[in-house]
């Protein structure tokens, strides 16, 4: 990822479904607040999928502003990954389109 991307990200007005998932699991990695789980259909690949309501607008949107994202994606210790943080992106890491494509 360059800072091009991530000026071309901040640039959206309405970040997709996927754009917002990939950021909520960001938040989880970086174990930064997320939004309480509700029920959410999330439109993916042209097929709706059944998930929560993305916490984008109230915190993952400012993963944004960060002003050295690409860095702490870079320096991210892989190693830190624990159970705890596995079990809470399995949700993610499940998405699939109706037909059962990945």
């Amino acid at each position: 990822m360059k800072p091009a991307d991530v000026n071309e990200l901040r640039g959206f007005s309405n970040m997709s479904d996927v754009g917002r998932v990939v950021l909520d699991a960001m938040q989880i990695m970086f174990c930064r607040p997320m939004n309480k789980p509700e029920p959410a259909n999330l439109n993916i690949s042209k097929q709706t999928n059944e998930h929560f309501k993305s916490s984008f607008e109230s915190h993952s949107v400012k993963l944004l502003t960060e002003n050295k994202l690409i860095s702490m994606m870079t320096d991210f210790d892989k190693c830190s990954v624990n159970e705890e943080t596995l079990e809470l992106l399995e949700p993610y890491f499940d998405l699939t389109t109706n037909d059962g494509k990945e």
